[in-house]
């Protein structure tokens, strides 16, 4: 499951979510709270989007914060392989 948290006016969040899209892999998106935003700057996040990834059990396997085009590839090669 993939779990992205998103900000307004966010063109990062925008060009994030196209290209989870475009890659075919399902997310959900949440609108960051105050409480997220200071979760998150405590885990050393400085911006949006932030992109949680976890596996079938519910296990949190990969997160990062920001445009980062290498990780939805990494998500769609290792998709691709699973399938």
């Amino acid at each position: 499951m993939i779990t992205v948290y998103t900000g307004p006016n966010c063109t990062h969040c925008t060009t994030t979510k196209r290209a989870l899209e475009r890659a075919g892999l399902p997310f959900e998106e949440f609108p960051i709270s105050d409480a997220d935003r200071a979760e998150f700057r405590e885990r050393g996040f400085r911006s949006l989007p932030v992109v949680m990834v976890s596996n079938e059990a519910g296990e949190l396997i990969d997160e990062w914060c920001g445009l980062r085009p290498d990780k939805i590839n990494q998500l769609k090669v290792s998709q691709l392989k699973d399938a």
